[in-house]
């Protein structure tokens, strides 16, 4: 008798067709663990937004894949009219200051977008483990707010540290505590965390 394979929600904003390095990483996992014996659903960015976005698409990597892999994709919703028109009217740096909590990343409204959806897939299909890959961070945000509803497992995968990486910036050093809270109190109810380097490891 064939064993049931445990079922795997997937988050993953870094996801083919789209490009770029963080790419890699997620494929690799969704090819090893279907590999041994997960069954995947890939919850992921819309088509749309890898079209506008600023990374190139790769459909190349749509190739690497697992057959019959389910995916459903979720459009960020980046207003990205509206941000060049802070930046055209010199206003940028003193909105995202203001509103930086709930603008901390381009797509910090994905999170709000994907949560019906993420629940139904659970509840439909039986999930009984979510696996969030990021940068960005948004999709660890997901992967906490899913678990706290619906008590399952979480593992968070993390490419780069958060508040420690070099390429973040905040409008000021209060932003930066505030994200340093945030950062210690979601990894911290994460039941595993897979991360690159021993460094990291240290960190966390």
């Amino acid at each position: 008798m064939e064993q049931q394979r445990k079922k795997v929600l997937f988050i993953a904003h870094h996801f083919p067709p789209l490009g770029g390095p963080g790419v890699y990483r997620a494929t690799r996992f969704a090819q090893h663990l279907t590999e041994m014996g997960y069954d995947l659903h890939v919850l992921t960015v819309a088509l749309s937004d890898i079209e506008k976005g600023t990374y190139p698409s790769d459909v190349s990597m749509e190739k690497e894949l697992p057959k019959d892999l389910k995916i459903t994709r979720i459009s960020i919703d980046y207003d990205t009219n509206f941000r060049d028109k802070l930046v055209k009217f010199h206003i940028m740096r003193f909105v995202w200051m203001l509103f930086w909590f709930r603008w901390w990343e381009p797509s910090a409204r994905w999170p709000r977008q994907c949560m019906k959806p993420a629940l139904d897939i659970i509840d439909r299909e039986g999930i009984e483990l979510i696996w969030t890959s990021s940068g960005p961070f948004v999709a660890t945000l997901l992967g906490y707010r899913l678990k706290k509803r619906r008590k399952i497992k979480w593992v968070a995968d993390l490419r780069d540290p958060f508040t420690e990486a070099y390429f973040w910036v905040w409008p000021t050093k209060l932003h930066w505590y505030f994200s340093r809270w945030m950062e210690k109190r979601i990894w911290g109810k994460a039941d595993k965390l897979v991360v690159t380097c021993p460094a990291l490891k240290d960190q966390y």
